[in-house]
């Protein structure tokens, strides 16, 4: 495993237990996971998944109209950046 594929971080927060800092520490630990990737590095599309993840999870939580709107141009990037053949092996 690359070390670089160990520091992106999601976690996955149920609506009664979610703790605001550590929410917030996982999007910006995977925003600065996102930024040591060169441009089109084999895990960037990964990295773009996790962070749109966790901003998708504050979004649920606390309905930041903003953080749905990034999730979705970081998940579009993230599929942008995905071979054709991904798609296909299914």
């Amino acid at each position: 495993m690359s070390p670089l594929s160990s520091i992106g971080l999601h976690y996955s927060f149920t609506p009664l237990r979610a703790i605001p800092n550590d929410l917030n520490e996982s999007i910006e630990l995977n925003w600065a996971a996102l930024l040591l990737f060169p441009p089109g590095h084999s895990l960037q599309s990964s990295s773009l998944n996790n962070l749109a993840l966790g901003l998708c999870d504050r979004f649920t939580q606390w309905g930041i109209p903003s953080d749905l709107d990034e999730s979705i141009k970081l998940y579009q990037a993230a599929l942008l950046l995905r071979p054709p053949s991904v798609f296909l092996d299914r």
